[in-house]
């Protein structure tokens, strides 16, 4: 569910699939992370549709990791 443990509220895009050479956990894996990267703190991200437009982000950092005890 994409809505589980976040809100979706109207305006929102959900973008999914993967790429044809595979997902980036496997690219990584594969090549390794310098090659395949994952997103950080101040990447961009934009997502285009051909008719309908096109949606970009900018990756901040997230909340601190508190461990449950």
């Amino acid at each position: 569910y994409a809505s589980r443990g976040t809100s979706v509220v109207p305006g929102d895009v959900i973008a999914s699939g993967t790429v044809g050479t595979g997902c980036i956990l496997e690219l990584s894996g594969v090549h390794g992370s310098a090659a395949y990267p994952w997103l950080v703190a101040g990447d961009q991200v934009r997502v285009e549709v051909d008719q309908l437009g096109a949606v970009a982000a900018k990756i901040v950092p997230g909340p601190p990791v508190v461990p449950v005890v």
